[in-house]
């Protein structure tokens, strides 16, 4: 839960922003029929409209007003969801991307329909990139809708055993009976949809939490040890029992692609879930509904961490903004006047690094006028947080991150050292800093920037070698401890999936030692192959000699292997690494003598 002080920023950030409402209710009158005359309003059939909003108008009139009363005053907009079909992909409104706040009616299709036109909306808003705020408008209870929309928006998993292990437990349960009567009931009843979400919530604690006779599995954890089944065996029947609960309600759930990052409250009220681009909370309809405050509730619950308000900041910043600054930012016509007849000028190979050079040009320039206002409101949030409590508290609080532990610190060192020192990989070709692996191995690409442009390859060159770039690159150490000597410019940090590894530009366990470094050729001047960071590249390496021949001079041969950029290193990085491979190279052998004993 938000503190005090910190609500007034998770306000500023999400609440603040909102300029439109769309509510989506069979129940509330549409503009076409508030313009017609009260006595005509008959649907295409001639019979007289159902809705009951006629009987009591104040309390949709109150909700609206709340809206408008804002500051500013809100865009409303009104749908009767009468396109939202749960069996096609037809969107509630042509403009649903558009509105900022969704209010939705859970019960579209009225008391009958279980809410499957809403739950089919959500699923819908849960594949837009655009995130999206909704409230969910019902008179149903709020623990058996927030239920029924969990398991709405979630796809099944694969089962968790095989066949021989059901059958296992299966046995398990049968011996266990005999002593037990009734065994297999009360396990399946102390598995219901509680012990099923936390389940998907925390996939990594839930067996630990279970064998620890914890909520929500005490009474599953109680039943397996009165019943007599050995504590080894009790991951595999709960996992049973997990399969069996989904089971039961796959009619309910998705079978669309789903957002594997979907988390949800565990507090009683408010209840809301959340994914990557929606955020549901919920509300029981009312005489005196105050969705905002609702939404609000919501999301000091949710209670999102600093960063997230920072970006969501921007987002909002560039949404009211963004003309003004983008006005501002094109006022250097000469300068993007010089850009653009590059462009023009440029071949179809070199066209594609010139867009991309000139599109961060532009997108520094719009930046430049934005950040202030992100960075005031950074400033603002940090200066109330330093008031409020020690840093450390606070970073656990937000993120989960406890300082105080030593495997914490470490992991935030990696991955802040990871993220100063190298990024996903961009890029049509090979160029400076492009990490890739070959062989087995990585190498590290440190010719200069100018001389990987395919179009820049000299003609001599050409002559020589064709289509081949010839670069130098060094190959890559692992480096397995976190190094003692991280300031000495040797070292490099790579995510790799959910982990940080660490390699180093020489050998690790001499700092005096030279890189191994050798020049390789890149076949189609180092294009990628379309739509991947593959490549090929030639390497000149020694042939074995047949058997019986060994003492012949063994000969040079190229040969071809296949390379695949993994990451890459910020441009400052590479260029100290340029550095550091250019003093090795170039390093004078002194006649020093050493002491004598």
């Amino acid at each position: 839960m938000a503190n005090d002080h910190y609500r007034t920023f998770v306000d500023e950030a999400f609440v603040k922003p909102i300029r439109s409402v769309l509510i989506v209710d069979d129940q509330y009158p549409t503009y076409d029929e508030v313009l017609r005359h009260r006595d005509s309003l008959k649907s295409d059939q001639g019979h007289v409209s159902q809705k009951n909003w006629q009987k009591n108008p104040e309390r949709i009139r109150k909700v609206i007003r709340r809206f408008r009363k804002n500051d500013p005053p809100l865009l409303v907009d009104i749908h009767d969801g009468q396109n939202v079909d749960p069996e096609s992909e037809t969107v509630v409104a042509e403009h649903l991307h558009q509105s900022d706040l969704l209010v939705l009616d859970y019960n579209l299709e009225g008391t009958t329909g279980g809410g499957a036109r809403a739950i089919e909306t959500l699923r819908h808003l849960i594949g837009n990139d655009h995130f999206n705020l909704v409230v969910i408008y019902t008179n149903e209870d709020i623990d058996t809708v927030f239920e029924s929309v969990r398991w709405g928006l979630l796809a099944p998993t694969p089962n968790q055993l095989t066949e021989e292990q059901r059958d296992q437990v299966v046995d398990l349960i049968d011996d266990a009976e005999t002593g037990s009567m009734g065994l297999h009931d009360r396990l399946r009843n102390s598995i219901g949809s509680e012990q099923y979400f936390y389940s998907r919530l925390d996939p990594s604690k839930f067996g630990q939490m279970m064998e620890n006779g914890e909520a929500p599995y005490t009474t599953f954890r109680h039943d397996c040890e009165e019943a007599g089944i050995h504590a080894c065996h009790y991951g595999l029947v709960l996992a049973y029992y997990l399969d069996i609960k989904q089971d039961d309600h796959l009619g309910q759930m998705t079978t669309r692609a789903t957002d594997d990052t979907l988390t949800w409250s565990t507090d009683a009220s408010p209840k809301w879930i959340k994914g990557n681009s929606l955020f549901v909370c919920f509300s029981n309809k009312s005489d005196d509904d105050d969705l905002l405050n609702d939404l609000r509730s919501a999301l000091y619950n949710w209670n999102p961490h600093p960063s997230r308000l920072f970006l969501t900041k921007l987002r909002a910043v560039v949404d009211e903004r963004g003309v003004v600054a983008q006005t501002q930012a094109l006022t250097q016509k000469h300068a993007m006047a010089y850009w653009y007849h590059q462009l023009m000028g440029a071949d179809q190979s070199e066209r594609l690094w010139r867009v991309s050079e000139t599109v961060v040009r532009h997108s520094d320039n719009l930046m430049s006028e934005i950040l202030p206002d992100v960075e005031h409101f950074a400033l603002e949030l940090i200066n109330a947080e330093a008031n409020a409590g020690e840093s450390r508290q606070r970073c656990r609080q937000h993120f989960g991150v406890d300082f105080s532990s030593d495997e914490d610190e470490k992991l935030a060192m990696l991955e802040h050292n990871a993220f100063v020192c190298s990024k996903e990989p961009v890029g049509w070709h090979l160029t400076t800093g492009h990490v890739f692996s070959m062989e087995d191995m990585l190498w590290l690409c440190l010719s200069p920037a100018c001389d990987m442009v395919p179009s820049q390859m000299k003609n001599w060159r050409k002559k020589l070698v064709g289509d081949r770039l010839p670069f130098v690159a060094i190959q890559l150490y692992p480096s397995g401890k976190f190094p003692k000597d991280i300031h000495s410019n040797r070292y490099v940090f790579l995510r790799s999936n959910d982990s940080v590894e660490i390699y180093c530009f020489n050998h690790p366990a001499s700092s005096d030692s030279a890189p191994r470094w050798e020049t390789l050729h890149a076949e189609n001047a180092g294009r990628f192959l379309e739509g991947t960071f593959e490549l090929s590249v030639w390497r000149t390496q020694q042939k074995i000699p047949d058997e019986g021949l060994q003492e012949q001079i063994p000969e040079l041969v190229v040969n071809r292997h296949s390379a695949t950029v993994v990451s890459q290193l910020r441009y400052e990085y590479a260029l100290n690494l340029i550095q550091k491979l250019g003093l090795s190279v170039t390093r004078i052998g002194l006649d020093f003598s050493g002491g004598i004993d």
